[in-house]
C-alpha cells in the first residue's frame, strides 16, 4: 500500500534551488551581485558600447578580421586588362644600371604604345632633369674644350626627348602625396574632377603639395595620378585614395586616372552631403568609403600580370601582347624599391597594388562598408553583451563558457559570411570583445554567487544532517520498540509437538505498518493474525501498534467468537483513527487438537494451505469483509477450515507479491507458488519462511523495497496420543 513519505527527507532538501536558501554576500559582493550580477553586466557592456563608438572606430583587431576576411577568400584572378612592364634585375643586368637614360625610358613607352596599349602608367618620378643628358655633362667636367661643350650643347636634350615620346601616347604619370611640404616641382596642375556636390571635396584624404616630375617631362603627359596608399598602423596597404585634396586641388589615384585617360572624358566623385558613395568613371562607378577611399581586393601573387622591360624594348611579339592593355611601368628590381605588404601577407611592389585595383574595377569585384554596416556593429555588440548578461546566470556554470564561445563563433562567423557572400566588411570584433569582457564578468559574478550559494548550502546541510542524524536515533529506537511489540515463540507454552509457527517482519523504512500477533487463548487454542496498515513510516506504525493492541484486547475480553472478535476490533480501532487509516487483517482462532482454524478476512490477501511436498496448494477464501476502520459496525462473518495433519499455512503481506526489480517486474503469485511447490516435504515453517525471504530479495536484486515484508507460517500436526 504506498503512501507519502511524512518525515522529510534531508537529502531531498539539500537539492533545493540556491535561491531558495539565499546568497551569503556581504559588502563589495552584495553590491556586484546585485539581481545575479545583471546589473553589474549591463554596466559593462555600457562601458563597451561608449568605448566602442568613441575610440575604437578603427582599431587592429579591426584590421586583422579584414585580413583574415581576404586571406580565406582572396580575390581570384579573371582580368587581363592590366599589365606591368618590370623594370627587373634582367632588365638591368642587360641594359645597364637604373637610373637608365630617359631616351631609354621613351623608347620604353614609344614601345609600348606601338604595341597598343590603351594607356601607359609610368610609376617612376623624374625628380631632377637627366644627369646623362649631354647638356648637363658639361657642368661637371673640369675646363671642358669650347669645341666639346659646343657640340655637346647641340645635341638633343634627354628630358625633351622623353616628354616629346609621351606627349604622342596617353601616358599617366605617377605622383608623390607629401605629408609635411610642398613637394619638388610643384604646383600640381588643374585635373578633370568633378563634384555632385560641393561639400563632398571635404570628405577627401588631403596631402599639402606632391612631388611630380620635372617640369617638361609632367606637362606632356595626358594625366597624372597619386601613388600614394593609406598606410596603416601596421604598414599594410589595405585602401587607396579614389581622389585626393592636393595643395587644395583632387587629384585621382593612379589607376583611377588611368582608366579615366583610357575612357576619356571627366572623373566625377558622388554622394550626398556627409558622405562619398563613390566615383564615376565612363560608363564605370566605383563604389567608396565615405571618405573617398577604396579597399583594394587582393588576389595571390600573379606572374603573369608582369613582362619584362629588356623583352618589351627587343621582343615585337612581346610589345605587341600590350594590346588592349592598361601597361604600367614600374620599378620591381631587387633594392630599387621598398615593397608593400597586403593584407594576404605577400610583399609586392607598389605598383601591383595599382595593378590589382585595375583588376578588380574591371571584374565590378568591390569590397563595401556601407554606413549601416556600423549600427548593425552596435547592435550586434548590444545583442551579445544582453545575451551574456541575461542568459549566463541562469545557466549551470560549466555551461556558460560553451555558450560564450558558441555565441562569439556565430558572431565573427556572420561578418565571415556576409564578407564572403556580399562583399560586405563587417567588423565583428568589437562585438566580439565586448562580448568576451562582458561574458567574463557575469561567469566571474556567477561563480562569486556559486560560491556563496554552496556555502549556505553547505551550513543548510550541515543543519539537515544534524536533524538527520537525531532524527535517525528517534527512528532507531522507533524500530526496536516497534519490532519489540512483535511476540516471539519464547512467550508460547511448548506446543512443538503440533505447531511448528515462524513469522517475521521488515520494514521498507525505519519504521513501518505491517503487524503480526499470535497468543494462546486456552491450553488448546492459539490466536494469530497478520495486519497491513495503509501507510509507510511513522503515522503507519504507531497505527499499527494501536490496532494491534486494541485487536488483542477484544480478545483478551473473553470474546469468544472470531467474527464477534472482529467486529469489536473494527470499533475500537476505528475511534482511535484521526488520520482516516485503515488496516487489512487475517485474523484466526486454530484448535491445536483438532486442527480446526475459524478465521475472518478483513481486507488481506487469502492465506495459502498446502502439503509440503504436494503441488496442491488452495487458498482460504470466504469469511471476507472491508479492511478494518473502513466502514463503522460492519457484521463481520466468520469462516472455518480444517487443517489436514501436516498440512502448512502461509499468510503474508503484499510486500511480498509486489515485491519489484529495477526493470520494474514484479515477484508476484507464480513465483511465490513455484517456491511452495519446491519444498520437500520435511519442511517446516522455518525453512518456508527463510527460503521465501530470500528468494524475494534475489528477485529484487538490490532495488528498494516497495513495502513491508510480512511472513507468517506454521504447520498443523495431530497431538500424540500419549500426550496427557
Amino acid at each position: 500500500m504506498a503512501d507519502p513519505a511524512t518525515v522529510t527527507d534531508p537529502a531531498s532538501a539539500a537539492n533545493q534551488n540556491p535561491e531558495d536558501i539565499g546568497p551569503d554576500l556581504r559588502g563589495f559582493r552584495a553590491i556586484v551581485g546585485f539581481w545575479r550580477g545583471r546589473a553589474l553586466g549591463l554596466v559593462v557592456l555600457a562601458l563597451c558600447l561608449i568605448i566602442d563608438i568613441a575610440f575604437l572606430t578603427d582599431n587592429p583587431l579591426r584590421r586583422e578580421l579584414y585580413d583574415v576576411s581576404q586571406q580565406l577568400m582572396p580575390r581570384p584572378v579573371e582580368s587581363d586588362l592590366p599589365v606591368i612592364v618590370a623594370i627587373d634585375e634582367r632588365s638591368i643586368a642587360e641594359i645597364g644600371q637604373w637610373p637608365w637614360p630617359r631616351t631609354v625610358v621613351a623608347d620604353l613607352i614609344d614601345r609600348m604604345g606601338q604595341g597598343g596599349a590603351i594607356t601607359i602608367g609610368v610609376d617612376v618620378l623624374f625628380l631632377d632633369p637627366d644627369r646623362q643628358s649631354p647638356r648637363h655633362i658639361t657642368a661637371r667636367m673640369d675646363d671642358p674644350p669650347a669645341g666639346v661643350v659646343s657640340y655637346l650643347q647641340s645635341l638633343p636634350d634627354y628630358d625633351e626627348e622623353l616628354a616629346a615620346t609621351i606627349a604622342q601616347w596617353p601616358v599617366v604619370l605617377g605622383l608623390g602625396g607629401t605629408r609635411s611640404r610642398a613637394g619638388f616641382n610643384g604646383p600640381v596642375r588643374a585635373f578633370p574632377v568633378a563634384f555632385a556636390d560641393p561639400s563632398l571635396k571635404d570628405l577627401l584624404v588631403t596631402f599639402p603639395g606632391a612631388d611630380q616630375s620635372v617640369e617638361q617631362v609632367s606637362r606632356s603627359a595626358t594625366g597624372q595620378g597619386l601613388l600614394n596608399a593609406i598606410e596603416d598602423p601596421d604598414a599594410i596597404i589595405r585602401r587607396i585614395p579614389a581622389v585626393a585634396l592636393v595643395d587644395g586641388r583632387p587629384v585621382p589615384a593612379f589607376a583611377l586616372e588611368m582608366l579615366r585617360v583610357a575612357l576619356g572624358g571627366l572623373l566625377t566623385v558622388k554622394g550626398t552631403p556627409g558622405r562619398i558613395d563613390g566615383v564615376q568613371v565612363g560608363d564605370w562607378f566605383v563604389p567608396t568609403e565615405s571618405d573617398g577611399t577604396i579597399y583594394v581586393p587582393f588576389s595571390p601573387p600573379f606572374a603573369s600580370r608582369y613582362v619584362s622591360a629588356v623583352d618589351v624594348l627587343r621582343d615585337d611579339d612581346v610589345a605587341l601582347s600590350l594590346e588592349g592593355a592598361i601597361a604600367m611601368i614600374g620599378l620591381t628590381g631587387q633594392g630599387l624599391v621598398d615593397l608593400q605588404t597586403s593584407p594576404l601577407r605577400f610583399r609586392a611592389p607598389g605598383i601591383d597594388v595599382h595593378a590589382q585595383l585595375v583588376e578588380a574595377i574591371h571584374e565590378e569585384y568591390y569590397i563595401s562598408r556601407p554606413d549601416w554596416t556600423r549600427w548593425l556593429e552596435l547592435a550586434a555588440l548590444i545583442a551579445v553583451g544582453l545575451i551574456f548578461v541575461f542568459v549566463v546566470p541562469v545557466l549551470p556554470l560549466k555551461a556558460g563558457v560553451p555558450l560564450i564561445i558558441l555565441v562569439l563563433a556565430l558572431t565573427v562567423g556572420g561578418g565571415l559570411v556576409a564578407y564572403a557572400t556580399e562583399r560586405v566588411f563587417v567588423d565583428t570584433i568589437g562585438a566580439a570583445v565586448s562580448g568576451v569582457i562582458t561574458g567574463i564578468a557575469m561567469l566571474t559574478v556567477t561563480l562569486m554567487i556559486a560560491n556563496a550559494h554552496r556555502k549556505a548550502l553547505g551550513l543548510h546541510l550541515q543543519r539537515q544532517r544534524e536533524e538527520r542524524a537525531r532524527l535517525q536515533g528517534e527512528l532507531d529506537a522507533a524500530r526496536e520498540i516497534q519490532l519489540g511489540l512483535l511476540p516471539g515463540l519464547d512467550t508460547l507454552p511448548d506446543i512443538s509437538a503440533q505447531l511448528s509457527l515462524a513469522a517475521m517482519l521488515e520494514p521498507a523504512r525505519d519504521v513501518g505498518g505491517d503487524l503480526y500477533d499470535f497468543f494462546m487463548i486456552d491450553d488448546d487454542r492459539l490466536f494469530l493474525s497478520v495486519g497491513d496498515v495503509s501507510g509507510k513510516g511513522v503515522p503507519a506504525s504507531l497505527f499499527m501498534a494501536i490496532s494491534k493492541a486494541l485487536c488483542k484486547s477484544a480478545v483478551l475480553r473473553d470474546i469468544v467468537e472470531i467474527d464477534e472478535i472482529m467486529m469489536a476490533a473494527n470499533a475500537e480501532i476505528s475511534r482511535e483513527n484521526p488520520n482516516m487509516l485503515f488496516v487489512t487483517l487475517f485474523a484466526g482462532i486454530l484448535n491445536l487438537r483438532t486442527g480446526h482454524l475459524d478465521y475472518c478476512n478483513a481486507g488481506h490477501e487469502p492465506p495459502l494451505v498446502f502439503t509440503p511436498g504436494s503441488d496442491d496448494i488452495r487458498l482460504i477464501e470466504g469469511g471476507g469483509g472491508p479492511p478494518v476502520c473502513v466502514m463503522d459496525d460492519f457484521p463481520y462473518m466468520a469462516d472455518s477450515v480444517d487443517l489436514v495433519p501436516g498440512e502448512m499455512v502461509l499468510i503474508t503481506t503484499d510486500g511480498i507479491g509486489e515485491a519489484m526489480n529495477h526493470d520494474g517486474e514484479l515477484y508476484g503469485n507464480d513465483r511465490l507458488y513455484d517456491l511452495v511447490r519446491r519444498l520437500g516435504s520435511d519442511a517446516v515453517s522455518d525453512e518456508l519462511q527463510d527460503t521465501l525471504y530470500r528468494d524475494v530479495k534475489v528477485h529484487a536484486d538490490g532495488a528498494p523495497a516497495s513495502d513491508d515484508i510480512t511472513i507468517m507460517a506454521f504447520r498443523w500436526m495431530p497431538p500424540s496420543p500419549n500426550r496427557g
